[in-house]
């Protein structure tokens, strides 16, 4: 997992996205509309806030209204654990 803050440092420090701003927020999407097709987890769950250690309200706004992940059963760290399966299951023998 990793901070908003961390990521805008490592992937784009020529263009200047701020780990606060909207072009952040939209290149998450992105990055779950391309991995997570459908009921894949959404890649976007291991960036988290420094602050708070939970994702942003856009994350979970996507997360509704796009990838349709609601009820009480729904959690953001499950959907994290999900994608930490998910790659593991991939790269483990």
């Amino acid at each position: 997992m990793g901070t908003y803050k961390a990521l805008s440092e490592a992937v784009a420090p020529e263009h200047r996205v701020h780990y606060h701003g909207s072009t952040m927020s939209l290149l998450l999407a992105d990055v779950c509309r391309q991995d997570s097709t459908g009921p894949e987890p959404m890649l976007s769950a291991l960036v988290v806030n420094g602050s708070t250690g939970k994702p942003s309200g856009q994350f979970f706004e996507l997360a509704v209204t796009e990838f349709h992940r609601e009820g009480p059963g729904w959690t953001w760290e499950r959907e994290r654990d999900a994608v930490f399966a998910r790659y593991r299951d991939r790269l483990l023998p």
